[in-house]
């Protein structure tokens, strides 16, 4: 656990537990949605009341796998950031493995299902073949962004990275973040195409 002081705010980061799941599954939709990057425009191409309502079960199920490594920020014992990660061992899961994550997956997302399966399909593509981290999500909730949570966040991930002593690799498709993630040893590596928009791939040694 780290504790530091943002401000007025004393902000800790620590593992996520399963009391935290549906609010920080809440925060990240939110998050995500009220400043969107282009590509979750794409992702997303409904009424903002429906698509929170469908991405905030779809991260309770990303968040809830066992294999996630989730570190979440709180105030006062609230969740206002989340920072997840997942080993590339889980990449090579097998059929059974990934069917009892498919089938909660689509109850969560229903009609979106087709785009997030093009955006899965065209970042796949690109996932290095050497042992790393996949970082992601990464978020900050609306309203204590630009307070350095994302940063304490990010230092936590590095311990971690660094501490196994394997590579780290993400994606964004805000540009404005490529910046945040060069402070903490990101380099570009690659960029994809999804429908209109870009998203760049990203890899920490």
């Amino acid at each position: 656990m780290h504790s530091d002081l943002t401000n007025e705010y004393e902000v800790i980061v620590e593992s996520m537990t399963k009391d935290d799941l549906n609010a920080v599954a809440a925060l990240t939709a939110k998050a995500f949605l009220t400043n969107p990057g282009p590509h979750i425009l794409e992702m997303w191409p409904i009424s903002f009341e429906k698509a929170l309502k469908r991405s905030t079960k779809m991260f309770k199920v990303i968040l809830d796998q066992s294999w996630r490594i989730n570190y979440v920020a709180k105030i006062n014992n609230k969740p206002v950031g989340v920072l997840s990660c997942v080993h590339s061992d889980q990449f090579k899961l097998g059929f059974k493995e990934r069917a009892k994550m498919i089938v909660p997956f689509l109850l969560a997302v229903r009609g979106s299902f087709i785009r997030l399966l093009k955006f899965h399909n065209a970042s796949s593509k690109l996932e290095p073949t050497q042992e790393h981290y996949h970082v992601g999500p990464v978020c900050v909730a609306p309203g204590y962004q630009g307070k350095g949570i994302g940063s304490k966040l990010l230092s936590e991930y590095q311990k971690l990275q660094e501490k196994k002593g394997i590579g780290g690799y993400l994606e964004t498709g805000k540009i404005i973040n490529i910046k945040l993630y060069e402070r903490y040893g990101f380099k570009l590596v690659g960029d994809f195409d999804f429908y209109s928009t870009k998203l760049w791939t990203m890899w920490r040694e």
